[in-house]
Parts: structure tokens; C-alpha cells; sequence
């Protein structure tokens, strides 16, 4: 696009050089003529074997089809890079038996939870003994036979009173030596008597003095 900065602004001028930019464009359109290379162009890959995909197919490919592809391609790619790794730590005994003994103490209290869930359970199904009347169908039977307890269970209560006990026996040793509950004394507290002044006391004795002497006369 001309502007009016590059136009001259006298008409010979100008002229000329319109009639220079008409030449510029009248060569380049020849050169451009004598550029004669074509690209050839392959198709994508897999566009052969569907010449005439449906749109619901092209859908699907597009949609389920390539993206599985290409995590197949991505998960082979993980593996082979994994595969080249070859390092392996040096565990020392002592680690393995700490994680070991991690691994136990994570498993027995998911026994003991399990054991207490299922302690849980039983006590509430008990306490379940609505038993609904039903019309036309077989009847329950008045008493149901008892489920057997759930494994682990007896351990389970005999370690919780176990452990109850231990703490009883700490709690009354510990209230012994530091005297958590001393003994209270007889008089906890003074209780305050009567306030009386001596006058008042020498006045009522004085009273009671002049009725008595009042009365024998």
C-alpha cells in the first residue's frame, strides 16, 4: 500500500514512479512463472487403509482408538526408560528389620480394628430383634441359632483387659507415691461463731438481775 510519504508529490514525478512499481510487479510475475518444482506430498499415515471411513468411524478412531494408541505407546516408552535403569539401593539389616517390624505392628492393628469393628457389628445385630410378620410367606424362626464370633476376637478382649488392668495398677501406684488424693481432714474449714460484745452481755445479766430483785419485793 502506497503511502503519501513514499509518493512524490509533483505529478511528473509521480508518474514515473507509478510506471517503475508497474515494471517491479510485471518482473516479478515472470520469475514467478519460471519457478516450475512441485512438492510431492505423502498422505498420513493410515489414511489408505480408510478411504471411505464413515464420520461415526473417524468418531471413534479419533475419539477412542488413537488416544489408546498413544498410552500404549507412551506406557512403552516408561518401560524401556525404567528397563535402562539397572541401580538398586543397598538396604542394611537393620532397616529391613525396622520395616518389618512396622509392617507387623500396621498389620496386627488392622486385626485389632477389624476384631473391635466386628465386636461392633455383633452388638448391634443383637440388639436387632424386631422380627415383621409376614402374610403368605415363610415364617422366621423364633430363635435364630447364635453366629459364631469372629476370629481374633477373644484375643481381642483379653489384651483390652489386660491393658485395663495395667492401667489401674498404674493409676494406684502413681496416686500412692505423688498422693493424687490425700486423705481430707477431719475439719476442713473453721466455722465462725456467733459475734457478741461483752456490754451487751453485762446489760441482759443486769436485766435479768433487777427483774429477779423486782419479783421479791
Amino acid at each position: 500500500m502506497e503511502t503519501s510519504a513514499t509518493v512524490p508529490a509533483y505529478f511528473p514525478e509521480r508518474q514515473k514512479y507509478f510506471e517503475l512499481k508497474k515494471q517491479e510487479r510485471l518482473q516479478q510475475l515472470q520469475a514467478d512463472e519460471s519457478l516450475t518444482f512441485v512438492p510431492h506430498t505423502r498422505p498420513l499415515p493410515g489414511a489408505a487403509e480408510r478411504p471411505a471411513e464413515t464420520p461415526a468411524e473417524r468418531a471413534l478412531r479419533m475419539a477412542v482408538k488413537e488416544p489408546a494408541e498413544a498410552a500404549a505407546r507412551r506406557a512403552a516408552a516408561r518401560q524401556e526408560a525404567a528397563a535402562a535403569l539397572s541401580f538398586q539401593p543397598a538396604i542394611n539389616a537393620r532397616s529391613r528389620r525396622i520395616g518389618r517390624r512396622a509392617l507387623q505392628k500396621a498389620a496386627e492393628r488392622e486385626a485389632l480394628l477389624a476384631a473391635k469393628r466386628a465386636e461392633i457389628d455383633a452388638a448391634r445385630l443383637a440388639e436387632c430383634t424386631f422380627s415383621p410378620a409376614l402374610v403368605g410367606g415363610p415364617r422366621r424362626p423364633a430363635a435364630l441359632a447364635a453366629a459364631p464370633p469372629p476370629r481374633g476376637l477373644g484375643r481381642h478382649l483379653e489384651l483390652q483387659r489386660l491393658a485395663a488392668k495395667r492401667r489401674a495398677e498404674a493409676e494406684e501406684r502413681a496416686a500412692q507415691v505423688f498422693r493424687l488424693a490425700p486423705r481430707a481432714p477431719a475439719h476442713p474449714f473453721t466455722i465462725p461463731q456467733p459475734f457478741r460484745l461483752e456490754g451487751l452481755a453485762r446489760q441482759a445479766r443486769r436485766r435479768a438481775e433487777g427483774e429477779e430483785s423486782h419479783q421479791l419485793a
